[in-house]
């Protein structure tokens, strides 16, 4: 006969669970289990119902149950060959009066196989290669007056005896008869008729009907088979035909609610033993997936530069499906590709570190079966690309500050999004101001001791800033004086950079003066940036630089420079020359006489334009021949040391300053 796929809930446990759990339920009698060794086998069915049936009634008719320790009354057992066998001490969990009291194991009347308890587990134990004390174990808790025989052999058949010694009460004897059985061997599992071995069947299209068949060999009249779904028993007809013993279920008009349904054949031929159990998993052609699902846990913020590693999880759909990743209208290149739960769910993993500009884009994780080429199944997200606040520079910036003046200082982030709150902070005393977008003004009323360093701290929905913008608070005043270069590309042009100092904490000008001989100003200019260009000037006189900074609380201190005309510094090293022939005449002859030659042979060759710097060192007039004399550059050398009124007169012709 075929049985439909109806099933009803049950225990979780074989018949044999169910048989040791009655013979532990101290309200269920024993009486039906009373045996003597000429009566025939019982059916495992049979004895837990014939078990629960006449231990009900007689405890219900007369109050009483029967006393397993009375003489001659012994409980018969089948223990499956080469399977672990655990026999239970008496109707239920003993219970011991006293530190005195314990149970012991006999075997033939006087053999001791286990004591309970014991001062350490190894020497209560009188045979540890054959038999183990009983423990909890996952999915159940064992009795430890138990006795749990390991791997049943032939020498394990008997007669046992489980006698408890009471503290205040009587000594109760429990005698168990064990007689080994032959295994069923492991099931065989047959789909529509056809042998199959591997744990799953199908897959199988939605709408389909199947009959699946267990079997084992009849070994023993007792033997029973049955099927378990997703571990409720089921109620199957056993078919026998010679020495074969099967069990049916047929499944018709498949949903993919059936998919992944987990079905388990028993076979069972003992009373204390577990049954043998063959497992099979229906697989279902499930096209469409029932759902498509980007792993963000909420989190829809990527920052700029820092990879991000997501997953998209696609549930029920057999075969498993392509996984495609989109960012906007490109396609991305997955990470990693598993199929989980036995198939039924497909993960692809992606690492994502998207660019600003994909803010605000569709991220989608797209799925399709190739079964179903034409339909797609999707999941859109809209992901939010950014980062913390950073300072828009990373130097400490120095603010000067004056008793009883106001100061505003300035904190300028970048940051995307726009930070949505600012924290000053200055001596462990915070502060919370808001901004103007990307920037936030504190104004500082500074006092005698008010100097130190201030921190300042944005807040964007990225996170708060990791490293603050720093302002160093220092006493203000006048600025710093500039450093400046003066320097000269022809003979009226003079070029002047200046480096600005400190501003002493206001915006500072660079102030740059010029007069003649006769202390006529000539030029003053003033630039914030301390960069000038002169022309025009006279060539033939000297003049006097002064260039200082000023701010509204005061100006630097001045420098003055004296700057000459070529022909005065060339009388002066001239004169410097002179003084110097009297102490080493003959060496600077030695020297000179060369250099004067080289005058001679670069007299065709052109000055590259070049800058006259404020130092000690003349150069040549663009006129004047080329030469390598460190003092002076005369027009002849050859008339150098003989026509000095010439050579003053052909030195005017051009004047630079020095």
């Amino acid at each position: 006969m075929k049985s439909h796929c109806n099933w009803r809930a049950g225990s979780q446990f074989g018949l044999a669970d169910n048989l040791r759990s009655s013979l532990l339920n101290k309200n269920f009698s024993l009486q039906g289990h009373l045996e003597q060794e000429d009566k025939p086998n019982i059916p495992v069915s049979q004895k837990l119902k014939g078990l629960q049936n006449q231990g009900l009634k007689q405890g219900n008719d007369t109050g009483q149950t029967f006393d397993p320790g009375d003489k001659g009354e012994v409980i018969v057992l089948r223990a499956m060959r080469n399977r672990e066998a655990r026999l239970p001490c008496g109707r239920g969990k003993i219970t011991l009066d006293g530190p005195q009291a314990y149970v012991v194991w006999l075997r033939h009347e006087k053999d001791i196989v286990y004591k309970y308890p014991n001062s350490e587990y190894e020497e209560g134990l009188m045979n540890p290669e054959r038999i183990i004390e009983t423990s909890c174990n996952p999915g159940s808790c064992r009795d430890h007056t138990n006795l749990l025989l390991k791997k049943v052999t032939d020498h394990d058949g008997g007669v046992y005896r489980c006698r408890v010694h009471y503290q205040s009460s009587p000594t109760v004897d429990h005698v168990i008869k064990v007689r080994v059985v032959d295994s069923p061997g492991i099931p065989k599992i047959l789909v529509d008729g056809k042998e199959i071995r591997s744990i799953t069947v199908g897959p199988l299209s939605v709408g389909s009907n199947v009959n699946i068949s267990c079997q084992v060999e009849l070994k023993d009249p007792a033997t029973e088979v049955y099927w378990r779904r997703n571990g409720a028993i089921m109620e199957t007809t056993q078919i026998t035909k010679t020495d074969v013993l099967r069990a049916d279920i047929y499944l018709e008009n498949l949903t993919r609610n059936d998919a992944e349904t987990h079905f388990e054949c028993l076979a069972q031929t003992s009373d204390v033993s577990e049954a043998l159990v063959r497992s099979i998993v229906i697989r279902m052609i499930c096209n469409a997936p029932l759902s498509v699902h980007i792993r963000l846990d909420g989190n829809y913020n990527f920052e700029v530069g820092v990879p991000r590693v997501i997953e998209c999880l696609v549930v029920g759909s057999y075969p498993a499906p392509f996984v495609g990743w989109f960012l906007g209208d490109s396609l991305l290149t997955p990470t990693s590709y598993k199929q989980i739960d036995d198939g039924n769910a497909t993960v692809s993993t992606l690492t994502l570190s998207p660019a600003l500009e994909d803010s605000r884009k569709y991220l989608t994780c797209r799925a399709h079966n190739m079964l179903i080429p034409l339909e797609q199944f999707e999941e859109k997200v809209t992901i939010n690309v950014g980062f913390a606040p950073k300072c828009e520079t990373k130097l400490i910036k120095r603010i000067g500050v004056v008793k009883q003046e106001p100061e505003t200082v300035t904190c300028t982030v970048q940051a995307a999004p726009a930070p949505v709150q600012f924290k000053w902070t200055f001596r462990n005393l915070k502060t919370s101001v808001s901004g103007t977008r990307y920037s936030s003004n504190l104004t500082w009323h500074p006092r005698d001791s008010d100097f130190g360093r201030l921190e300042c701290r944005a807040t964007n929905s990225f996170g708060i800033q990791k490293i603050p913008c720093l302002y160093n608070i220092t006493q203000g005043g006048p600025p710093e004086t500039p450093e400046c270069d003066i320097a000269r590309s022809v003979a009226s042009h003079l070029n002047v950079d200046c480096r600005l100092g400190w501003d002493g904490g206001r915006k500072q000008t660079v102030i740059f003066e010029l007069v003649d001989e006769s202390q006529n100003l000539i030029r003053r200019v003033n630039d914030s940036n301390g960069h000038y260009r002169f022309r025009n000037l006279p060539e033939n006189e000297n003049f006097t630089a002064t260039y200082y900074s000023s701010n509204s609380r005061g100006k630097s201190k001045p420098v003055t420079l004296v700057l000459k005309s070529l022909a005065s510094a060339i009388k002066e090293s001239k004169m410097q020359r002179e003084r110097n022939n009297h102490t080493a005449s003959s060496h600077w002859m030695s020297y000179v006489e060369p250099i004067i030659e080289s005058c001679h042979r670069n007299t065709d060759s052109v000055l590259e334009p070049e800058s006259l710097e404020l130092t000690n060192t003349p150069f040549c007039s663009p006129v004047v021949p080329t030469c390598s004399v460190l003092i002076g550059c005369p027009n002849s050398p050859t008339d150098e040391t003989n026509n000095e009124d010439e050579d003053d007169e052909d030195d005017s012709q051009q004047s630079f300053f020095v």
